[in-house]
């Protein structure tokens, strides 16, 4: 019974307990912590750590795990321009012929000069 009229005694009004979860926490984060990587081109390099959170730069290998497979489909090949892969079919079909004329433009060489 002293014991809990001690407590009630000393505690504090509601009125001065303020509530830290909310507006007063939130104006506090006014620092930015990643801004943008120059390889990926995301906003994921992290500024103090100086290391990309999703391609891993400035390491020289981009970072990549077997558990992300999302991560991994959005940045594989074929996602890009394929400046060299996308006219490799082609010249499969053709059997990696170099140095020749098709005869299509063959003909029409000698239909434009007759």
């Amino acid at each position: 019974q002293w014991y809990q009229r001690r407590v009630r005694d000393h505690a504090q009004p509601a009125q001065l307990v303020s509530m830290t979860k909310g507006t007063a926490s939130k104006g506090k984060k006014n620092h930015k912590t990643h801004t943008m990587c120059r390889r990926c081109n995301q906003h994921s390099f992290h500024v103090v750590k100086s290391r990309c959170a999703s391609c891993g730069y400035p390491d020289s290998k981009m970072r990549k795990y077997n558990w992300g497979d999302k991560a991994r489909r959005r940045r594989t090949q074929g996602t890009g321009r394929m400046r060299y892969m996308r006219t490799i079919a082609t010249r499969a079909k053709n059997g990696f012929r170099e140095g020749t004329v098709t005869k299509r433009q063959k003909q029409q060489k000698k239909e434009g000069s007759a």
